[in-house]
């Protein structure tokens, strides 16, 4: 593991590589799976900091396979044997169809499987704070790893014409005359808007990590656009706030597109991801 310990330290990301798993002295029966979250912590003289943490478990192998020393990002590697591996969560937290293997108090012990799929992953540092990102398919370069995570949609509509503002996984794209006014007649007349709330939220869909809060979100299903599209589509408006980001604001509605990270299921072992 000295080969990883080098790689972070030359893309300059903090690491501290764990002998004993996650959650060890709670009996999480994961000493064979590899885990990584994002720790943070405040210290009296450098004031808040983070440090990526990795186990790589028994008889599995972690590569970085590229780094950017200079955009302190890089990918790493994860083969992984299937292995089963147990987490406790609260009762009320509880999957449907979950596998309950034991109980202590109001907590719940419940099994779970990895991946025996190879995955590779994005970690580094966007704007301020590090991240951790499930790309779609294997790639070679960090490079590669951007470009696996940007959406075709949005340089469809870069190349038609869009401008687009980035903020952690989420693209907020300028919209026509004609679809803003569109949006608008709809946002008055006709669909909720949702206001104060997480965009994944207002999708229904599952995201791991903190809300990117949106002052305004109108999510359109089954309408058909100005140009005939009836697929989903999302739009914000106002101010969109998280942690971890710089807040962006608009003024008139942005469609809202979602990178490609893959999150549709948990991440096995992968505590913490922005």
């Amino acid at each position: 593991m000295d080969r990883l310990y080098q790689d972070f330290y030359d893309a300059r990301l903090p690491l501290e590589l764990r002998t004993v798993p996650f959650g060890h002295d709670f009996g999480s029966r994961a000493d064979s799976i590899v885990q990584m979250d994002i720790a943070r912590a405040n210290e009296p003289r450098r004031g808040k900091i983070e440090r990526f943490r990795i186990y790589p478990g028994l008889g599995n192998r972690l590569d970085v396979v590229d780094l950017d020393g200079r955009n302190r990002q890089l990918v790493l590697h994860v083969v992984e044997q299937l292995n089963a591996f147990t987490t406790w969560v609260r009762e009320s937290e509880v999957p449907a169809g979950a596998v309950v293997v034991g109980r202590k108090g109001n907590r719940v012990e419940v099994q779970h499987w990895t991946s025996s799929d190879e995955r590779t992953f994005l970690l580094g540092q966007d704007e301020q704070h590090l991240f951790i990102a499930l790309l779609p398919s294997a790639v070679g370069s960090v490079r590669d790893a951007h470009a696996a995570l940007r959406p075709a949609l949005v340089d469809q509509l870069c190349d038609a014409g869009a401008s687009v503002t980035r903020q952690g996984e989420w693209f907020f794209m300028s919209l026509s005359s004609d679809e803003q006014a569109w949006i608008d007649e709809l946002a008055r007349k006709t669909i909720r808007v949702v206001r104060k709330t997480g965009i994944a939220d207002a999708m229904g869909l599952r995201r791991l990590g903190r809300q990117h809060v949106a002052d305004e979100v109108v999510v359109v299903r089954g309408i058909p656009a100005p140009d005939g599209d009836r697929s989903e589509r999302v739009y914000v408006r106002g101010a969109i706030v998280h942690p971890d980001h710089r807040t962006v604001v608009f003024k008139d509605w942005r469609r809202t597109i979602v990178n490609n990270e893959r999150l549709e299921e948990p991440v096995a072992g992968v505590d913490w991801i922005d």
